[in-house]
């Protein structure tokens, strides 16, 4: 009994670098790969978003239009990018972090700067999700997406 109901190995494609980022691509979109010097990726990299402050992942959302500021579950803004791949034997997600990992605690040793136009911030700091919703961010939002919508709010 024949498993593989693609085409014969003479009439199928393959792609062939060196370049292990096209090859992390080339796997994901499950296409053969011909490494040229014998030196291939040996697992699939994939990157998820981890909270710092409650330890939740986010997978890689298709409908997501803009990346996540805050996390969902507790609020924090200490999102994190890390490398994932999936076990092949058991299924399970395993994150690829350093084994003496620390989290980077910059921004929490020193008071917030005081809101208004005397200083660089002019009161423009977000500091939590809900702040998009009213205020002056609201009006900043609604006037960067009618005059401008291929400029960031945030920069």
């Amino acid at each position: 009994p024949r498993r593989d109901t693609g085409p014969p190995i003479s009439q199928r494609a393959a792609c062939a670098t060196t370049d292990f980022a096209m090859q992390n691509v080339i796997l994901q979109m499950n296409l053969e790969l011909l490494s040229v010097d014998g030196v291939r990726v040996r697992r699939l990299k994939t990157w998820v978003t981890r909270c710092g402050a409650c330890f939740t992942i986010y997978g890689n959302e298709e409908g997501r239009k803009t990346a996540r500021l805050f996390c969902d579950k507790c609020g924090s803004n200490a999102l994190q990018r890390i490398a994932a791949s999936v076990d092949r034997n058991s299924g399970r997600l395993k994150l690829h972090m350093r084994k003496n990992y620390q989290h980077n605690t910059r921004g929490t040793k020193y008071s917030l700067p005081k809101a208004g136009k005397g200083n660089k911030y002019e009161g423009d700091l977000l500091l939590a999700e809900d702040q998009l919703l009213y205020g002056a961010w609201n009006q900043k939002l609604r006037k960067g997406k009618s005059k401008n919508s291929s400029q960031s709010i945030f920069g």
